[in-house]
């Protein structure tokens, strides 16, 4: 132990397992307890357990006012498990020697490195924070919403800075396009295209299935839309026929005129005619055009089908709609004062109620019939045939009711006309009664002088009898 002292003023003593001096440069401290070097050590209760774990640990002593630094490090024998340790007791003092001659070089070292590193710091500062600067102006201009492809920023560093700056130009144009995108969008343009930039690209994405989304919604809008227009005009044209029907008179072929030419004009057609079956004082039964309209004039056409005949009489027998937009060029003209011309489709629908036709109504147009324009004049159709069925109940019942009338007229003619030969009977009857009253008087006077006159012949026969009797004698 003699023979390790480190640092001048240093000395090492040695610690068996169980915390008894080993070893020690004063030999009377060999054979006492570590604990026993209490002026020496501080006090601290665990330090027999770090010995007997084999830890290393340290403290600072003074010892006549001079301070040291002991530490402790353990030591594995051969040939045993438990480990003793060495202490090694160090003055301070030796140390802050040590300590003011490195500091005094590492000052000036320190001085001059604090100087080249302060250069090196302001070149790299300048040469880093002016990229940053710009790339940080840019990205407060990004975060306040300017966007503009024109904000660039153009950075030659060869480094990481300037592939910062290359993405966040990149990251400039995505949102130049995406705002660009947005105000499309805003203006009603759903079909702007952007572009997504990658497979993970979840914002482009996000904003294509906003925009699917949208065309989506406005395609159904629209659709929604000409639906509700289509029902409004279909409405709209059933309640202004209704109008038309319930003020007309009980006219059919005045009613259908109004009828033909206001759908004419609703429908912007070309042409228009309604055929109604007669029956009456007809050996075969056939369809008489009651009205025709074409270009904001009458047609007076007399003009009659058979039923079967004909495309309209064909739609009267099969009692079903017929749409035609090859129309034969001999079948119907529209006349203008251009020329002559055939419509590019034919609409024929019967007019019929629960089944039974009263006839056709034919419509002929230069444009095609919408599907809803079809159905609104079918359902039109079925209105007509309620109309035209409950005028001719309404004329059937007037004719009744006038020959009711004439009837009755008739019968009160009779009826007077019999009041009158009654009293005239009544009369002949008293006539006669009283005429029979004189002949039973005057019968009765006869028969009574007939009676005297036989009492008399009686009498005379008698006496006559009586003379001959006489004579006789």
């Amino acid at each position: 132990m003699k023979d390790i002292h480190p640092y001048p003023g240093s000395e090492a003593y040695l610690v068996s397992y169980e915390g008894t001096v080993v070893g020690h440069p004063d030999q009377s401290m060999i054979g006492n307890k570590l604990m026993d070097l209490a002026e020496h050590l501080p006090s601290d209760e665990h330090m027999l357990d770090k010995i007997m774990a084999g830890e290393n640990f340290s403290y600072t002593v003074e010892e006549g006012e001079i301070p040291y630094f002991i530490t402790f490090v353990p030591v594995v024998s051969q040939g045993t498990e438990k480990p003793w340790t060495l202490a090694i007791k160090i003055p301070l003092s030796i140390f802050m020697e040590q300590a003011k001659e490195l500091t005094k070089g590492a000052s000036i070292g320190l001085i001059i490195g604090l100087l080249v590193l302060l250069a090196i710091i302001w070149g790299l500062a300048y040469s880093i924070t002016s990229p940053i600067i710009k790339t940080t102006g840019m990205l407060k201009r990004i975060a306040q919403g300017e966007v503009s492809k024109n904000n660039h920023l153009s950075i030659k560093s060869r480094d990481e800075i300037q592939d910062m700056a290359e993405s966040l130009n990149q990251v400039m144009d995505s949102l130049s396009e995406i705002t660009n995108f947005a105000h499309e969008i805003g203006r009603g343009n759903l079909n702007v295209e952007l572009q997504s930039k990658s497979e993970n690209d979840h914002l482009g994405k996000a904003l294509l299935e906003m925009k699917d989304s949208l065309q989506t919604a406005s395609a159904q809008e629209k659709t929604r839309k000409k639906e509700e227009d289509q029902r409004n005009w279909a409405n709209t044209g059933l309640a202004k026929f209704s109008e038309i029907t319930r003020n007309a008179d009980a006219n059919i072929e005045e009613l259908s005129y109004k009828i033909i030419s206001e759908l004419v004009k609703y429908t912007n057609a070309n042409q228009g005619g309604i055929f109604l079956l007669e029956t009456d004082n007809r050996e075969h039964p056939v369809l008489e055009q009651k009205a025709c309209f074409a270009y904001d004039r009458q047609k007076f056409l007399q003009k009659e089908i058979l039923v079967g005949e004909g495309i309209a009489g064909r739609c009267f027998q099969e009692k079903e709609t017929i749409f035609m937009t090859d129309i034969p060029s001999s079948y119907i003209n529209i006349t203008s004062g251009l020329g002559d011309a055939s419509p590019s489709c034919l609409l024929v629908i019967p007019l019929k109620i629960n089944e039974e036709v009263y006839g056709v109504l034919e419509i002929a147009a230069f444009t095609k019939f919408e599907p809803y324009q079809i159905e609104f004049i079918e359902r039109l159709g079925e209105s007509i045939a309620s109309e035209i069925s409950a005028m001719r109940v309404n004329i059937r019942t007037q004719k009744l009711l006038q020959e009711a009338q004439l009837q009755g007229e008739q019968l009160r003619a009779q009826e007077e006309e019999m009041r009158q030969n009654m009293e005239e009977l009544e009369a002949t009857q008293e006539d006669a009664a009283r005429r029979e009253n004189d002949l039973d008087q005057k019968l009765k006077e006869a028969t009574d002088r007939a009676t005297v006159a036989e009492n008399k012949l009686e009498v005379a026969l008698l006496e006559i009898k009586n003379l001959k009797s006489d004579q006789l004698k």
